[in-house]
């Protein structure tokens, strides 16, 4: 009966080793666990901050690239607003010399229609006949001077508007 007692106290002390040696393995499951999990949540926070940096990055480059098209364009509209401003400038320019032009052309035409008015009267006078010899005389030399006189502005101004369309070139002859 004592080898009875002692087998069955070396029983009962083998499955208590036994049952302590599961526990050690089932702690020692329970800690690798937390490990893995440990791991894994490590793992899971460097993704995230990796995602975090690509999203920030990103980000980044995107507000560089606005600012640059922010810049590029405020630089594009301030060309554009000086070309517009020296086309005015030309448009008003270019007002003024039509104004000039139309004036300088009433004169012409005002300048022209006068000596033209007096020879289409005279020649009448002088076809209808109802001018003496001496009166025909006197109209014709009166007539030769507004022809002359009238040449002359007409090449005034032929030699004013060659100076003003790019200068005037010399016809060596």
């Amino acid at each position: 009966s004592a080898l009875t007692t002692a087998t069955a106290t070396l029983s009962k002390k083998e499955l208590e080793l036994r049952f302590l040696n599961q526990q050690v393995e089932l702690e020692q499951l329970k800690v690798a666990e937390v490990q893995r999990l440990t791991e894994l949540q490590l793992s899971e926070e460097r993704s995230i901050r990796v995602q975090l940096m690509l999203i920030i990055g990103f980000l980044v480059v995107l507000f560089v690239v606005v600012v640059w098209f922010v810049l590029r364009i405020r630089k594009v509209n301030s060309i554009l607003k000086k070309q517009n401003r020296q086309i005015e400038e030309q448009n008003e320019a270019l007002a003024q010399s039509n104004a000039l032009k139309n004036k300088l052309f009433s004169i012409v035409a005002h300048d022209l229609r006068s000596p033209l008015a007096s020879f289409k009267d005279a020649l009448s006078m002088m076809e209808s006949g109802a001018l003496s010899p001496e009166e025909q005389q006197f109209f014709m030399e009166e007539l030769t001077k507004q022809a002359t006189n009238t040449s002359e502005m007409v090449d005034s101004l032929l030699y004013w508007s060659k100076s003003q369309m790019g200068g005037i070139k010399a016809n060596l002859q």
